[in-house]
C-alpha cells in the first residue's frame, strides 16, 4: 500500500487520540467533520477501497455500487447544486486541515489570475477568496500563500469579501 499525505495526517490524528482512528474520529469535536467524510477517512485509514476513497474525496462521480461499498448515500456530485458542492468541498478541506493541528499546513497558489478573473470579472475569484478566508479565519495551523500579478492583486484586494482578520493579514 502506497503512503500519501492523508495517511500521515490520519496516523498522527489517531496517535493523538488513543491510536484508534475510528474512535478518534467519533470522539473528536472537529468543525466540519461530517459523517460521510468520517466514513471515507476510516475506510481509507484501514486500507479499504482506497481508490474509491480518493475518487470520492476528489469529487468524482461514483456508481451506486461504489457508493454502497463506501457505505455512503446514493447521491452523485452531478445531482448536487454547484454552491452546495463548493460548500461541501470547503468543509472537507477545513476538517482535514483541522485534523492536522497542531502541525502547520501551508497552501500555495501561484498565478491566481489564471482563474479567469480578467474574462469574468472578480466574481470568478469568489470561490477562491471564500476558501482562503475560511482557511485563514477557521484554522489556526494554516498559512495561505498566493501569488498573482501586482495589478490584479490590487483589484482583487479591493473587491473581495474579506473578514476583518483576513483583510489585515492579506495586506502583509
Amino acid at each position: 500500500m502506497e503512503k500519501c499525505a492523508l495517511d500521515v495526517i490520519l496516523v498522527r490524528f489517531a496517535a493523538l487520540h488513543s491510536g484508534n482512528l475510528r474512535r478518534a474520529l467519533e470522539d473528536a469535536e472537529i468543525n466540519d467533520l461530517g459523517l460521510d467524510l468520517t466514513k471515507v477517512l476510516v475506510q481509507f485509514g484501514a486500507g479499504n477501497q482506497r481508490r474509491l476513497c480518493r475518487a470520492w474525496l476528489a469529487g468524482d462521480g461514483l456508481s451506486d455500487a461504489d457508493l454502497q461499498l463506501l457505505n455512503l448515500p446514493l447521491v452523485r456530485p452531478g445531482e448536487v447544486e454547484e454552491e452546495i458542492a463548493e460548500a461541501n468541498a470547503r468543509r472537507m478541506v477545513l476538517a482535514i486541515t483541522r485534523m492536522s493541528a497542531p502541525s502547520p499546513v501551508v497552501f500555495c497558489f501561484d498565478q491566481v489570475e489564471a482563474l479567469g478573473i480578467a474574462q469574468q470579472g472578480n466574481s470568478s475569484f469568489a470561490p477562491f477568496s471564500r476558501m482562503g478566508t475560511a482557511l485563514i479565519d477557521g484554522c489556526p495551523n494554516v498559512l495561505v500563500i498566493s501569488t498573482n500579478s501586482r495589478n490584479r492583486a490590487r483589484s482583487i484586494y479591493k473587491t473581495a469579501r474579506w473578514s476583518p482578520i483576513t483583510r489585515e493579514l492579506a495586506r502583509l
